[in-house]
């Protein structure tokens, strides 16, 4: 738009100054070589003007003409980058269908053009992802890593390489580096604590937890969650070594960070009773069964009070029952203490009140005890599932709380009534979320 309007000012310019000069023209002659030269200020100016134009195309031509080959050589180029650009695409689209081999042929396509582009070195490393070629993966993610556009992938990808071949440390290692890169990236310090976890590094794992709790990257929540865990794991290590006063210790600290963390609750009633403490362990169990049914707790409460008769046992179990009456877990150890006590009418009773809640199937199996018509062994077939640890994603279940589920995630076995549907089947990849 300047240009044009550039142009219609120089005309304008040029057409008023014609005006002016064809007003004021006067002639102009001289002699040369015997020669009369006669013609006018006017005339001269307008063969000076087309001098100058003609002057001026000529150098514009000879430009031309030897910038030529160059000139041409670029559109050659570009032409050959546009070519190796839809190659380069084409090559993601190939993986994504499963062609490999089409795959690879059109990344070496590209790749002799576009030597420096990181995303020919991206597709490069998926390819040999695919292809199980680990080595060639890890030296395009390394090639990656060193270009500063492209240096989060290229980490990324040589972390997921270092799980793949089971290097947790170096794993580790990689994502420190990059945390050092990055500080604030939820993703990465994520994985920090998890390779962390992995590794069994639990000062790492609380040291890292710490930081990502103070740069936003986890929430309170999730801090307190993995400081509960990480303390559960010390008590764990001590209960087993017999250090007991230790592993109190840590499981105070665990449950002060998460109350209803239920393998820190029972390890601590266990090691109590272990120490002979008693009325502690017992003081414990009433405190939480108000919010945490539990059913071994219940069961290890029953158990303090093996030494009174039955009948006085049975009170006590109706003690602890009175802290949470509604709760289905609180009818079932009172049908269960009732039968132990020779009081089978009151267990069927309880068990009734049970079903009135939920009708699962250890308890019609209870009942089908009890009662010697099949119809309790019947509705067992098809009453609801009793809760259980399980993982919500793959429906797997456990005997006891795990750190990882078998679909990877942390801290993803719960205690509750299993799924009815699951997104992901079990046995799925156990790294998922990190890679």
């Amino acid at each position: 738009m300047i240009k044009i309007i550039a142009i219609i000012l120089f005309f304008l310019a040029a057409s008023i100054f014609s005006v002016w000069l064809k007003s004021h023209d006067f002639p102009i002659s001289g002699e040369y070589n015997g020669y009369l030269i006669e013609t006018s200020i006017s005339r001269l100016f307008i063969g000076l003007i087309v001098f100058l134009f003609m002057f001026y195309g000529l150098i514009k031509l000879t430009f031309w003409i030897k910038s030529s080959p160059q000139r041409i050589a670029g559109k050659m180029q570009k032409n050959k980058e546009e070519q190796a650009y839809k190659d380069l695409m084409s090559g993601f689209s190939a993986l994504a269908a499963g062609d490999n081999e089409y795959a690879e042929k059109l990344s070496e396509r590209a790749a002799k053009t576009l030597t420096n582009q990181p995303l020919v070195k991206l597709l490069q490393a998926q390819i040999s992802v695919v292809t199980g070629k680990s080595a060639e993966a890890e030296k395009y993610y390394s090639e990656l890593a060193k270009i500063d556009s492209s240096r989060f992938i290229g980490y990324r990808g040589l972390i997921s390489q270092a799980i793949e071949n089971n290097e947790l440390d170096r794993a580790l290692e990689l994502a420190e580096d990059l945390l050092k890169l990055n500080p604030r990236s939820k993703w990465i310090n994520e994985a920090v604590i998890d390779l962390s976890f992995r590794t069994n590094n639990l000062p790492m794992a609380e040291k890292y937890t710490h930081k990502a709790y103070k740069n936003g990257s986890i929430n309170n929540l999730e801090a307190k969650m993995n400081n509960s865990i990480i303390h559960y794991l010390r008590a764990r290590n001590y209960y087993t070594k017999g250090k007991y006063d230790e592993a109190l210790f840590e499981l105070d600290a665990s449950i002060k960070n998460n109350s209803q963390f239920i393998p820190a609750l029972m390890l601590q009633v266990q090691t109590l009773i272990i120490e002979g403490e008693k009325n502690k362990a017992i003081k414990q169990i009433e405190k939480f069964w108000k919010k945490t049914p539990y059913p071994e707790m219940g069961r290890s409460y029953a158990g303090l009070f093996d030494d009174l008769p039955a009948e006085k046992r049975l009170a006590k179990v109706k003690r602890l029952a009175k802290l949470n009456p509604k709760a289905l877990e609180t009818a079932v150890i009172l049908a269960q203490a009732a039968i132990a006590s020779g009081e089978k009418e009151l267990g069927k009773e309880y068990l009734q009140k049970a079903c009135a809640l939920k009708e699962t199937k250890s308890i019609c199996r209870l009942m089908a005890q009890l009662d010697d018509s099949t119809d309790w062994k019947n509705r067992a077939e098809t009453a609801d599932e009793d809760k259980c640890w399980h993982c919500p994603q793959s429906g797997a279940r456990y005997a006891e709380w795990q750190l990882y589920s078998d679909s990877g995630i942390f801290n993803g076995v719960v205690w509750d009534y299993p799924p009815l549907s699951t997104k992901f089947e079990a046995g799925a990849d156990k790294f998922l979320l990190i890679k």
